[in-house]
């Protein structure tokens, strides 16, 4: 029989073209970077639906152009069992059976695989991400050609978003939103929650391209997108991608000290973030009724008094680094690690305060410095309100759904049976992954999911220094799950970030240079 197995599978690999399976996801690649985020049917209405019907449209078409090279890599990886696995491929296929289980044990396994809302994503969708992952981590390829899909499709949606947010109905995208849903639904990507979600992936893998490329017009190309989507990122005022670009940005600076050219091309894009913010107090000034108001991290950045002080400084750094670049680098790059231990240790202290401050809570006085700890309702734009509710209800459920979950697109159902929201509270996720998978998937999920990231992200940190290209998934995941502790995954966003993982875990990233 094996021998049978053997003979049959050496004549479908001679009997599929060598370019087939590169070719097919290339293409995949550019209808999900550039048509994917602008499709939509009826402007801004039904766009989830759009979304998923595209998604599993194009998905399915490819995965069955692969198909013959799944045969051949499962009769592969079945005839090399007892070989190691790398951690994302063990991780992905522990998701994989988290999402059966969940599936199998939810309450109503119809509504949980197939249907979803606009901030749900079904079983069925989240099954074919995990498939597209395999097929790209093996056959996706970052070339020059995928980056400029990748900064054409990111810089229209970055264009609708700054027009919409300046008041100008782009294309007239806008047509028939009242006047609470014009301000947060900007672009075809919904609305600011998804669209925070979305530049958190497509922007830093730029910042790091132009802190590495060699060539000029690429240089110049990733500069544009760049500086559009500093300016995205601020006009959509979420404050998650606010502070997670600012820390990016920060971290960026740690990896630009290991060389001059590095620095050099990192001044500069802080010279182009500081041009776009510069760009939004002129827009203010010259039409600032036109303008959406700025609130929260964003108003605060955006003080033109704050802008004065970080435009002096950074010109006072310029002309300290023109005269002694040599010696500035050798020193900042000596001291680097001792700042990232000295943020890391107040990073570990805050969080344990404020899990000290939170299980006390009750036997805290109002005057006590620790209930400014506590979370409340009100805490980051009212979230503490669900987020609260949903960490009650997983507290009380059973151990079985503690460990394996509800089921995709089962939140609302849950958190009613669990009588924490009202049917009609309008809350579809609890606007954090972490609670959002615990709730999906159960701790299963939450370990498989977050650790396909964190794996990504260590192997990031790994490999730097051999192959600087992997900043790109360091930068990248550290952005991402900054923003993820406020929003939530969704049929929007949650592609990407599988197909950015899979170019990260893959065979791409070896051969950039």
């Amino acid at each position: 029989m094996d021998t049978i197995m053997d003979k049959l599978m050496d004549n479908l690999k001679s009997f599929i073209p060598a370019w087939l399976a590169l070719a097919a996801t290339h293409l995949y690649l550019l209808s999900m970077l550039v048509f994917f985020p602008l499709f939509n049917t009826d402007k801004m209405f039904h766009l989830y639906l759009d979304k998923r019907n595209f998604f599993l449209v194009s998905s399915i078409i490819y995965l069955c152009v692969m198909l013959p090279q799944f045969l051949i890599a499962l009769y592969d990886w079945g005839n090399n069992m007892t070989m190691p696995k790398k951690p994302d491929v063990v991780f992905t296929l522990v998701l994989l059976a988290a999402l059966a289980i969940s599936t199998i044990l939810s309450r109503n396994i119809t509504s949980t695989f197939l249907e979803m809302s606009s901030r749900t994503i079904s079983g069925l969708c989240f099954l074919v991400i995990l498939a597209i992952y395999f097929a790209i981590r093996q056959y996706g390829r970052l070339d020059k050609t995928l980056l400029w899909i990748w900064i054409a499709g990111s810089s229209a949606i970055y264009i609708c978003g700054i027009f919409c947010a300046c008041g100008i109905n782009f294309f007239n995208i806008q047509d028939g939103l009242n006047a609470a849903q014009i301000r947060i639904y900007l672009t075809p990507m919904s609305n600011v929650n998804y669209t925070a979600c979305y530049v958190s992936l497509m922007l830093p893998p730029i910042m790091v391209i132009y802190m590495l490329c060699k060539e000029v017009s690429t240089q110049k190309i990733c500069g544009y997108n760049l500086y559009l989507g500093f300016l995205f990122t601020l006009f959509i005022k979420t404050d998650s991608s606010i502070i997670a670009m600012i820390l990016g940005m920060l971290l960026l600076g740690y990896f630009a000290l290991e060389s001059e050219q590095w620095a050099d091309r990192y001044t500069q894009i802080t010279g182009i973030y500081l041009g776009a913010k510069l760009t939004i107090c002129l827009l203010r000034l010259l039409f600032g009724d036109k303008l959406h108001p700025f609130h929260g991290t964003g108003a605060i950045i955006l003080d033109y008094r704050i802008l004065i002080c970080e435009i002096l400084c950074y010109l006072a750094f310029l002309l300290a680094w023109k005269r002694n670049r040599k010696t500035m680098r050798e020193k900042l790059a000596a001291a680097r690690k001792g700042v990232v231990m000295i943020f890391l240790a107040a990073a570990g202290i805050g969080i344990v305060c404020i899990l000290f401050a939170n299980i006390n809570a009750a036997n805290l006085s109002n005057e006590s410095f620790w209930q400014n700890l506590v979370l409340t309702d009100a805490t980051f734009n009212e979230r503490g309100f669900v987020w609260r509710r949903t960490v009650a209800a997983i507290k009380e459920e059973p151990f079985l759904r503690k460990l394996f979950g509800n089921g995709m697109n089962s939140y609302e159902t849950f958190m009613s049976l669990m009588n924490k929201l009202t049917p009609d509270s309008g809350y579809a996720d609890p606007h954090n992954e972490i609670l959002q998978m615990a709730t999906d998937m159960g701790l299963l999920g939450l370990i498989s999911y977050f650790g396909l990231l964190l794996s990504t992200l260590v192997r990031g940190f790994r490999n730097w220094k051999k192959n600087s290209f992997y900043i790109m998934g360091a930068l990248t995941l550290i952005i991402y799950l900054i923003q993820a502790l406020m929003n939530e995954y969704s049929i929007y966003t949650l592609p990407f970030l599988f197909i950015f993982l899979a170019l990260m875990n893959g065979k791409s990233i070896e051969k950039l240079e």
